[in-house]
């Protein structure tokens, strides 16, 4: 059940967002995407050159459920190295939650709800972006 006239106002912007981020980053040099759906999540994996997924961004309706946060990014941490973890933490100190589901470790942040309000795709897309380049940086910086 919707709970306001404005919920399906907010689903549809929030797919744009999920939708402008993935096309924007991906412009990202070294940087490739790949839309993830299924009923729970409308998201974008972002891969590195070497074909590793380096970050989700987009809705997933548990955590959003849980936490009221409808948009949320992270990794899941078996799969990325510690110092990929640690910058993570580092770059949302105080804005990040160790989140466990169906056998995944994730650790994640969001997009606060006062970043939603207005015309918020420049704000989120440029967040997003920074934070593959620092993440990719970290990435280049293990292998060289």
């Amino acid at each position: 059940m919707f709970a306001t006239n404005a919920t399906p106002k907010l689903i549809m912007k929030l797919n744009k967002i999920v939708d402008d981020v993935k096309e924007y980053s991906s412009k990202i040099d070294g940087v490739s995407s790949k839309y993830i759906w299924g009923s729970d999540q409308y998201g974008v994996n972002f891969i590195n050159r070497d074909g590793k997924a380096i970050l989700w961004f987009g809705i997933w309706y548990p955590f959003w459920e849980k936490h009221l946060k409808p948009l949320c990014f992270g990794f899941d941490v078996k799969n990325s190295p510690e110092n990929i973890i640690n910058k993570f933490k580092e770059l949302y100190t105080n804005k990040t939650i160790n989140y466990e589901f169906e056998g995944e470790n994730l650790i994640l942040s969001w997009v606060n709800k006062d970043d939603l309000s207005g015309d918020c795709l420049g704000y989120i897309t440029k967040e997003i972006e920074w934070l593959l380049i620092n993440l990719l940086e970290v990435y280049q910086n293990k292998e060289g």
